[in-house]
């Protein structure tokens, strides 16, 4: 019983609906932001860019690739360990 239940809403959440609503709200954030992505493009990469005032200082770039390295490392990890768990390859 609990299990249909909750497959039921499963297959409700994830479907066409859930990628519209999705994508109806990026558009709608987008618009109300002003178009932040575009917008702020050229600060942004000017932030990552400057170069640091010690020497010896980790650079925003190399705190942006540590950051990053580190995501998508724990992801690359969770998902292999994932599959192997649930059999799938």
């Amino acid at each position: 019983m609990l299990s249909m239940i909750i497959d039921n809403i499963s297959s409700f959440m994830y479907s066409k609906l859930l990628v519209i609503i999705l994508i109806g709200a990026g558009v709608y954030f987008t618009i109300r932001t002003s178009f932040p992505q575009v917008r702020l493009f050229h600060s942004a990469c000017k932030a990552v860019m400057e170069k640091p005032d010690d020497e010896d200082a980790v650079s925003s770039f190399q705190a942006l690739m540590v950051s990053t390295a580190s995501r998508v490392g724990t992801g690359n990890i969770v998902g292999v360990s994932s599959a192997i768990c649930i059999g799938v390859y």
